[in-house]
């Protein structure tokens, strides 16, 4: 009887501390990479925080700037890779994440949107920017054209094509890879969480980045975004079931 009254309340507190059908927060910590021309450029960065989670619908948001880098980069030297220009001396990466919503699809993927808020930078010798390359659209959407300072605005132009996130699978299409066109490259996410949030979710975002200088230099580099997030349970929740479970099995042994 003693066991079965000590039972009953752990399971009380317990759902007194998680209330059922109501958002919650939940402590999660992840990285977000970019990867630019499938594995030439990789920019990883971590980041930690607490996202809300509603059980009802199975949508969970992040707060805004969690992820994201200053300056990243530097000069290429004598390990150019031989799709950069000579011109280019160096680039550069800035950017933060936006606020992020995910939510449940009817394919059975997890998908949303979260913006890079930046742009990646490429340089001359003197350090004068030659072209400017924004990163919002990534895990957004839609096309952004960037920044050409004049007067090469004449004659090169630069936009980016971006997709939503997903745990599917996301594919650029008609890329330039290892300077062979017409490429197609995909990268795949998964969601391993629980009815509760909790575990470990990767989602993945497809962009083209184009840079058309006519018929002296045209190319679509293949720019992926991966979010791998592990979401934690409620340091109380496991403290008290620790607690309780130690009282039950002391009882059991007596």
């Amino acid at each position: 009887m003693r066991n079965r009254a000590l039972a009953l309340n752990l399971w009380l507190a317990l759902a007194i501390l998680v209330p059922a059908h109501q958002a919650t927060a939940l402590a999660f910590e992840g990285s977000l990479t970019i990867d630019i021309f499938d594995g030439l450029l990789v920019i990883p960065t971590d980041g930690a925080g607490d996202a809300t989670y509603d059980p009802t619908t199975g949508v969970f948001e992040l707060p805004a700037g969690v992820f994201g880098v200053t300056d990243f980069g530097g000069d290429f030297g004598s390990e150019r890779p031989p799709e950069i220009p000579a011109v280019v001396e160096s680039a550069f990466t800035t950017y933060a994440t936006t606020s992020g919503s995910f939510a449940p699809r009817p394919d059975g993927s997890v998908g949303g949107l979260m913006s890079l808020d930046g742009a990646f930078d490429f340089y001359d010798v003197a350090d004068e920017i030659l072209i400017s390359i924004p990163l919002n659209p990534i895990g957004l959407g839609g096309v952004q054209v960037g920044f050409v300072p004049p007067p090469l605005d004449q004659i090169l132009s630069t936009q980016t094509i971006g997709m939503e996130w997903s745990t599917g699978t996301v594919t650029a299409n008609d890329v330039v890879v290892d300077s062979v066109p017409g490429s197609s490259v995909s990268r795949t996410g998964f969601d391993n969480r629980d009815e509760n949030g909790i575990g470990e979710i990767r989602l993945v975002s497809a962009s083209v980045m184009i840079i058309d200088a006519g018929e002296e230099y045209f190319v679509r580099v293949p720019t992926f975004a991966t979010l791998d997030l592990v979401f934690l349970p409620e340091p109380g929740t496991w403290a008290l079931l620790a607690v309780g479970l130690a009282v039950l099995v002391r009882q059991t042994r007596r």
